[in-house]
Order: structure tokens, then sequence, then C-alpha cells
């Protein structure tokens, strides 16, 4: 219950650094239940990146002090979990942000494609995803 995903193809390749997350307020919502709760960041890399999606993955584990962050799967196998986090509803701050684990420019990391994965939600039977920003 409460899982959902979202996958973005971008015009331009970015090295990603934050997702920015909003949301409508508790107060401004008869249902905030349907708020991501628990995040994922995925980036696919891209063809010709000099490291492989295994050594990628491990080197920002390893940069993050984290070991499996992501809970599922990737979306493919060229996948990188790159950022976890948690969106809060009991804050007046609806914008929130989840800084990735490394620094992907370092890596090489270069993005075209981002899959955002809400893992659960504040207890609703959907997820909604009101506005994602990656910077």
């Amino acid at each position: 219950m409460g899982n959902a995903q979202i996958t973005v193809l971008m015009n331009h390749v970015i090295f990603p650094e934050r997702l920015v997350i909003e949301h409508i307020p508790a107060i401004g919502t008869l249902n905030i239940s349907t708020a991501p709760r628990n995040l994922e960041v995925w980036v696919q890399r891209l063809p010709g990146t000099k490291l492989t999606t295994k050594q990628l993955q491990a080197t920002v584990y390893e940069e993050s002090g984290m070991t499996n962050a992501c809970e599922g799967p990737p979306p493919t196998r060229d996948h990188v979990c790159v950022g976890v986090g948690k969106y809060e509803i009991h804050t007046e701050k609806t914008v929130q942000s989840i800084p990735m684990m490394a620094d992907m420019a370092s890596l090489g990391l270069a993005a075209k494609t981002v899959t955002v994965r809400a893992t659960k939600n504040w207890g609703g039977l959907a997820t909604c995803f009101y506005r994602l920003r990656m910077t």
C-alpha cells in the first residue's frame, strides 16, 4: 500500500544534487495520507559511463556510509540508487529536499533519466506526487 513511481526523461543531461519535493499542506487537504513518506531516487547510467552500474552503486553507498539504502529492486539493470529520504507531513515546511548520497559529478554519473519511487506513504491507498524538482 502506498507504493508509487514516476520516471522522467529530461531534455538535458544533469548531475543530480538534490530532489525537491512539495506537497499540499496537511491543513489544506482532506486526505494527507496520500503524501509520499519514504522516497528513493534512481538514475539510469548512460551508455559510455566509465564505471559499471555495480561499481557506481558500490561507490555511492561507500561515500554515503549506507549499504542497501534503497529497499526495492532497481527500475532496470542500468539504474543506480543515488538518494533516499523521508517527506515529513508534520511540519509547516511543505517544500523539502533530499540530497543525493554522493557527488554525482565526481563519479561521472550524469543522468538523463531519473526515477523517484515512494516505497511508503502516510497510510493512503494511493500516493500523490504533487510537485518534484531535480537540481
